[in-house]
């Protein structure tokens, strides 16, 4: 069986023993065609193999060249029958001519709805392979992004495809506020990060999956999951946790799987915590 696509047609073949199967749907106007002939319908004296294989060259430059000058297919409607005309140019001086006719059959309701869910996914996988494409341009081109210290004197550079970023200096704000550009960065862990440089509400990201915060007392909740939609797995080492830390967590739209908490201030309510996360499968961790 082979089948051929463009923006207008999906085209089936088949060779059985004795016959040649065609299936031809209009993806615009849900008309659908269909035949099944023999050797006695293309009056030549080819073989059946031959000539399934003639049709497909001229199906295959249909929808890739359908200007090519050795095999192409022409159709015509005439009411309900689509006439196909086939011309081939075999090793460029045979010439071999035939028509076909195929009537118009109903489609069903679930024949166009898989018509529509096929063209969809052919708009999905161009636009998925153009969006690989620009990712390698970004990547060739070395797009840069500075991340300075709060004191200015020294500056670290990134490219912006980094997958896992570590910041265990106090950076100014706006350099935090950088963070959301790493179009693909799946794991950051910041450090040392004091209440008077308190930056959670300027780092966001929308690609982030794991976040590690160590030795922060900028971060006394879990409220810094709320600038991150697509995290997993928060881990937090060294960071007392205020009262009431459980509430934060149930009230914030999350995606959380793994909760990791070490050397943590006993503030919270540890017991309703430990609830929470078994109610909603989320692993929890203390240490």
């Amino acid at each position: 069986m082979n089948t051929y696509r463009n923006d207008k047609y999906t085209i089936t073949t088949s060779l059985n023993e004795r016959t040649i199967h065609i299936k031809l749907t209009n993806t615009l106007s849900y008309a659908f065609y269909e035949g099944n002939f023999d050797s006695a319908a293309f009056k030549h004296p080819f073989e059946l193999k031959d000539t399934y294989e003639l049709i497909n060259k001229c199906f295959a430059k249909f929808v890739e060249n359908p200007n090519d000058k050795k095999y192409s297919v022409t159709m015509e409607l005439d009411n309900s029958t689509l006439l196909l005309q086939f011309h081939c140019v075999v090793e460029g001086f045979l010439t071999v001519v035939f028509d076909l006719r195929m009537r118009e059959k109903i489609m069903s309701n679930d024949a166009q709805l898989t018509i529509n869910f096929q063209r969809q996914q052919q708009t999905i996988d161009l636009l998925m392979r153009r969006i690989e494409e620009m990712e390698k341009i970004i990547s060739a081109l070395g797009s840069e992004i500075s991340l300075t210290r709060h004191n200015g004197t020294s500056t670290t550079t990134h490219t912006i495809s980094e997958t896992t970023l570590t910041l265990n200096a106090v950076l100014n704000l706006d350099s935090y506020k950088k963070i959301k550009h790493f179009y693909k960065l799946n794991s950051l862990t910041l450090g040392g990060l004091d209440a008077t440089h308190s930056p959670q509400t300027s780092i966001t990201n929308a690609s982030l999956k794991t976040l590690t915060i160590n030795n922060c007392t900028a971060f006394t909740n879990f409220e810094c999951i709320k600038n991150f939609p697509n995290i997993e797995e928060l881990v937090m080492s060294n960071c007392t946790l205020s009262a009431n830390s459980e509430n934060v967590l149930k009230t914030a739209k999350h995606k959380l799987k793994k909760i990791r908490l070490s050397g943590y201030g006993i503030t919270f309510n540890v017991a309703e915590l430990q609830r929470y996360c078994s109610q909603n499968r989320i692993e929890l961790i203390l240490s």
